[in-house]
């Protein structure tokens, strides 16, 4: 039998925990602004999505290889047609007050000095961001920051060196387009439309002759 005092006692115990449960559940929104605001520190990435932080260590020796080849291959594309223009992180792509990310590569159609210096909330959104894996980011990346590109019309590369194979999501997809040997992309205003061979890319990145 549980005496007065005694079922006061456990109401105040249940309480207390359930009070501390809730703030323990309470989590901060941030804003990019809230971000921007942060000392610098050049050994992590800070983003923002939908108000939620995404703090990301320097990336490995594979990721920025993967980097700099889509980088250099993307680069060559679209000078082609000087429709694009090819950019990497860290270069902000604000999305509204609660998002903004750095993608690892970003292509924009080409940036006037106009719209490429005014400040990051008023540039226009990239029309293709590419993400790749690294152990440390790969959750976000997968699903937390390709769910907030493809609601804002932006098609998105996962690019995972593990698995040698791109994920491409385009905008309106529910599943992506899984590709391991070719990845092609044609965007409006290009001619003909970009090839890169995913075989050779991938060994590049590990080094294999």
């Amino acid at each position: 039998m549980v005496h007065e005092d005694q079922h006061a006692e456990l109401q105040k115990h249940v309480d207390a925990e359930h009070f501390m449960g809730m703030s323990l559940a309470i989590k901060r929104e941030w804003s990019v602004d809230d971000v921007w605001a942060l000392p610098d520190d050049p050994a992590h990435k800070y983003e923002v999505v939908d108000g939620e932080l995404l703090v990301s260590p320097s990336p490995r020796l594979a990721h920025q290889r993967a980097l700099l080849a889509l980088s250099r291959a993307l680069d060559v594309y679209v000078r082609i047609g000087d429709v694009f223009e090819v950019l990497f992180a860290p270069f902000d792509v604000v999305f509204d007050s609660r998002s903004m990310t750095q993608p690892d590569v970003m292509v924009f159609r080409a940036l006037s000095e106009a719209n490429g210096e005014v400040g990051a909330k008023d540039r226009p959104l990239p029309e293709l961001v590419i993400e790749v894996l690294s152990p440390s980011t790969s959750m976000h990346d997968r699903y937390v920051k390709r769910g907030r590109y493809q609601r804002s019309g932006v098609e998105c590369w996962i690019v995972d060196i593990e698995a040698r194979m791109v994920e491409v999501w385009r905008p309106s997809a529910m599943v992506p387009e899984i590709l391991e040997t070719l990845l092609e992309w044609h965007p409006s205003g290009e001619s003909s439309p970009f090839r890169l061979d995913l075989v050779a890319f991938f060994r590049e990145v590990a080094r294999q002759r």
